[in-house]
């Protein structure tokens, strides 16, 4: 009875993690296939010129500096407003600033709670207006069938499905080299216990091949979800300008986004292994390859359970905004117990594991919050 039981609770383990990446595929279907109507309100920009404001424009903003526009939250429900330009620029609203940037978005029903149903926006650049651009996106499930959504539902429900083959059988395969190791990656809740069990991190450390193979994973798993999020909600990712409007610009943007991952990862261990040799702690560099790895995988799954949490309620991409944070949330936790770990690993001051701890993890933390926020 103890060898049948020893043999079945893996196969159980197997299908749990098989039934995971399964329906990670099935969320990101749901998640990518909500219209939206996105509707450009430059033609209702205007400048303030001898007392009054009168309209402009558009295509000739030659020494103008300032713009204003209304809008009417009432009649823009459920709606994202967008300002995006080439140059850095100030917005106020109601004659209070608000903001500057190149890229901005605001939920208009958030932003009428805190001014007034209708609303003066006002833009401003020393520079001049002449790349500026503003849009609302508004999710409207009647889209769909008028055929007004600037995307094409078809090709990306045929990128996510081709897409999530891919992962499912890149995953299979990795698995099958050694399952056990699989498992241990998949230990999720360890990432946040001081104290683990030294001989399998090391054992799961110390497969070479293995790991290189679940690092390609690991990139073009967050590649996908990030393409995703960036379907959602347009210039949310500063490093990729990209538009998706067909499979193959889907395609290109998954490969573009998980060679950026898969760049940030290399960096990361490049790190790790230089600044452990000059602190000596070599004994360290298998156990951070494996908490980061597994922390990463954790921190992926993470963000494909909100995007559930998102598109089961119909919410509107607005919330897909809060997913990176929350993400970088987790990194961050991720990290505080990195030295709470090694405290156990090495012999080393009080000192200099803070040092060791502040090049290797605080400092790359903080570079990837800039990129990401």
């Amino acid at each position: 009875m103890i060898e049948k039981r020893n043999i079945i609770q893996p196969k159980i383990k197997s299908f749990r993690l098989l039934f995971a990446v399964f329906c990670l595929s099935i969320i990101s279907i749901l998640v990518c296939a909500q219209p939206s109507d996105r509707r450009d309100i430059s033609s209702s920009w205007e400048i303030y010129s001898q007392g009054h404001y009168q309209s402009v424009n558009t295509n000739s903003l030659n020494g103008i500096n300032t713009i204003y526009f209304d809008i009417d939250s009432k009649l823009f429900k459920n709606a994202t407003l967008y300002i995006n330009s080439d140059i850095k620029f100030t917005m106020w609203i109601n004659g209070q600033l608000v903001s500057g940037g190149t890229s901005l978005r605001f939920n208009i029903d958030s932003l009428s709670r805190l001014y007034s149903n209708v609303m003066k926006f006002g833009i401003h650049s020393k520079t001049g207006l002449g790349s500026l651009s503003t849009t609302v996106d508004r999710i409207n499930n009647t889209i769909a069938t008028q055929k007004l959504s600037i995307r094409n539902p078809d090709f990306s429900k045929n990128y996510l499905i081709i897409a999530s083959l891919v992962l499912i059988f890149f995953f299979l395969g990795i698995k099958n080299l050694n399952s056990q190791i699989t498992l241990n990656y998949f230990s999720f809740f360890g990432c946040f216990f001081i104290k683990e069990n030294k001989e399998k991190l090391l054992a799961s450390s110390n497969s070479s091949g293995v790991i290189i193979l679940y690092y390609i994973f690991g990139a073009l798993l967050y590649g996908y979800l990030f393409s995703i999020i960036k379907y959602n909600i347009e210039n949310s990712l500063d490093f990729s300008n990209r538009e998706i409007q067909s499979f193959g610009d889907a395609i290109i943007q998954w490969g573009q986004l998980s060679v950026y991952f898969l760049e940030a990862f290399i960096v990361k261990l490049v790190i790790i292994f230089v600044f452990s040799s000059l602190f000596n702690l070599k004994d360290s560099v298998s156990f951070q390859f494996f908490n980061f790895l597994r922390l990463t995988l954790f921190i992926a799954f993470a963000i494909a359970a909100l995007c559930l949490l998102v598109v089961v309620p119909n919410l509107q991409s607005e919330y897909f905004s809060h997913i990176v944070p929350f993400a970088l949330f987790l990194l961050i936790v991720g990290t505080i117990m990195v030295p709470l770990k090694l405290l156990s690993w090495s012999n080393l001051s009080y000192f200099h594991l803070f040092s060791y701890i502040c090049v290797s993890e605080i400092i790359p933390l903080i570079i990837t919050i800039k990129i990401m926020l």
